[in-house]
């Protein structure tokens, strides 16, 4: 199982900023097919929890995770996954943006959940169940903005603004980073105005940023810089890219 480290930034930044620069808007999104897999569950509390997946190998899994409450600010955390599933058994540990690593452990069912327990949470099986794909649209657009690390060239990051999947609390979207098949996840809450972004690269590296934003056009339109994150993300800005509009 991958582990945790404040390196994941380090990491990415040569194969993200290889394209560094502006680009033309474009319509094209390459590799556009869905590499993660969103599973949901309830916390005992009420509060949601989402894991978003991808197998980076045999058995490993890595991704983000989102917590969302109506009630409770406290619990609208983000934050990294990785885990490892060997036959039916699952273990992972997630690492809040806050630095707080929380083991789990459980198990992949044959009716395609997983029952996992958390480490602050004993005596709670949480059961997470996939969260159905949209069915995709007869015309879509995509929109772009760029992102820059310090004494870098800005990446352009190209999102379909069809949301891939949506549930109580989160509206998911897809993306690449500079014409790559890098991918990105992006969840604008319903709830609070924050969006996580994470950031999944063939060399298994991975990072995660949360941007105050309520819509995927105002992440797009707004200038910001990060202030929650993993993987020295504090320093990154954000840039308007545009909008363009035709077949991702």
């Amino acid at each position: 199982m991958r582990k945790f480290t404040k390196m994941f930034a380090i990491g990415l930044v040569a194969p993200l900023l290889g394209c560094g620069g502006s680009r033309e808007s474009g319509g094209d999104l390459p590799g556009l097919a869905d590499p993660f897999t969103v599973y949901s569950a309830q916390l005992p509390d009420g509060a949601q929890m989402d894991l978003v997946l991808a197998e980076t190998s045999g058995g490993e899994w890595s991704g983000s995770f989102n917590e969302a409450s109506d009630d409770n600010a406290a619990e609208d955390v983000s934050g990294l996954f990785s885990g490892t599933r060997a036959g039916n058994s699952v273990t992972a540990d997630i690492l809040t943006d806050g630095g707080v690593k929380i083991s789990l452990s459980g198990s992949y069912q044959s009716d395609g959940t997983i029952r996992l327990t958390r480490s602050d949470l004993p005596g709670s099986t949480l059961v997470f169940h996939t969260v159905k794909a949209n069915s995709a649209a007869a015309t879509r657009s995509s929109v772009q903005f760029s992102i820059k690390f310090p004494n870098s060239s800005p990446s352009t990051i190209a999102v379909d603004s069809t949301p891939t999947r949506t549930d109580t609390h989160f509206t998911y979207y897809l993306g690449v980073v500079d014409q790559t098949t890098g991918k990105v996840s992006i969840s604008i809450r319903n709830v609070q105005p924050l969006a996580m972004i994470y950031m999944a690269q063939p060399n298994y590296t991975s990072l995660q940023s949360e941007q105050p934003v309520t819509s995927l056009n105002e992440l797009v339109t707004k200038s910001a810089t990060s202030t929650k994150g993993l993987g020295q993300f504090y320093k990154i800005q954000f840039q308007t890219g545009g909008v363009t509009t035709g077949p991702p």
